[in-house]
């Protein structure tokens, strides 16, 4: 097999924009010059953060993991676009495809990654029922670190954070008197979000717990570092798996699960609006027709739809 470095990028990208422009089957389809000049700008996008952000002397060095992290930062941080977020990743998807087949890295690390299709974007958003909130809240009890899992826990749940948010929460930002927190979103911009009840409490203990460390970041892992998002997303993953979630439950899924049970009891939707901090009204009513969904679900269960043919004896 050869050995491609990053520093064979630049021939790298030649040889591939020329197979794109021609086609090879096994490789990619026939690509038009402005979807080839695409590919290639998202791919030197990819590779301008792994110079940045990584100590990687070998493109095989890249695995799922990091380019799974790549994405989190493409959605959290630069806040792309979904039709421009599903084009990086058959970008990447196609490139990575493209080096494994010619020999220059043993094993493709996109195949685990699934592509952002029009589909999925129409898909509702997915959240947890309070049955299954709770299954996750408890599973932290089964982990070393109980007030800081549970802290987590409470706050995406309660808060509404994005991924992003919560790992750059500092110690400053958190009122324990007040029970408020600052969270600074999309675009450099901040709100104030109530940290109420059990999270506020929470929170405190897990503060008292964690004491003076060199780093004033909230939450921290083992090593006593800040968490990354990847580190992050891991640990929901495994809470989750912990409580016989299943692995597909993610960050996301807790902060779209606070808005949507607060929108199932009432809560008015631009109240839901300035707790997520969504620009757009429009986007948070997405979770109108996630409750509307689970209402036709739960209508559905009415035994004259099930089993209409069934006789039902009145009792006397």
């Amino acid at each position: 097999m050869l050995t491609a470095t990053i520093s064979d990028l630049d021939n790298l990208l030649e040889s591939f924009s020329v197979h794109l422009r021609l086609g090879q089957t096994g490789v990619s389809r026939k690509k038009s010059p402005a979807t080839v000049n695409a590919y290639m700008s998202d791919i030197q996008m990819f590779f301008r953060w792994v110079f940045e952000t990584k100590q990687i002397s070998k493109i095989e060095e890249i695995n799922s993991e990091l380019i799974l992290e790549y994405i989190l930062y493409l959605t959290d941080n630069l806040c792309v676009k979904e039709s421009t977020l599903a084009r990086k990743i058959a970008s990447l998807k196609a490139f990575f495809r493209y080096l494994e087949f010619k020999g220059f890295i043993p094993l493709d690390p996109t195949l685990r990654i699934k592509g952002y299709t029009e589909r999925r974007r129409r898909e509702l958003p997915k959240f947890l029922s309070t049955v299954k909130s709770q299954k996750i809240l408890a599973s932290a009890e089964e982990t070393k670190y109980i007030k800081r899992n549970k802290a987590i826990l409470y706050v995406f749940l309660t808060c509404g954070l994005r991924i992003s948010e919560l790992i750059n929460l500092k110690l400053e930002n958190v009122n324990l008197e007040a029970g408020e927190i600052t969270v600074y979103g999309k675009g450099g911009k901040y709100r104030i979000v109530p940290l109420i009840g059990p999270a506020l409490q929470l929170v405190q203990e897990y503060i008292s717990e964690r004491g003076p460390q060199s780093t004033n970041y909230l939450f921290l892992t083992k090593y006593n570092k800040p968490f990354t998002r990847i580190g992050m997303y891991n640990l929901i993953k495994t809470l989750a798996r912990k409580a016989g979630l299943g692995s597909e439950v993610t960050p996301h899924t807790l902060r779209h699960t606070c808005a949507t049970l607060l929108h199932s009891m009432g809560v008015p939707l631009r109240d839901i609006q300035e707790l997520l901090g969504h620009a757009d009204l429009s986007t948070t009513q997405i979770y109108t027709h996630v409750v509307k969904e689970k209402l036709k679900q739960s209508a559905a269960l009415n035994p004259l739809l099930t089993n209409p043919e069934s006789e039902f004896s009145e009792k006397q």
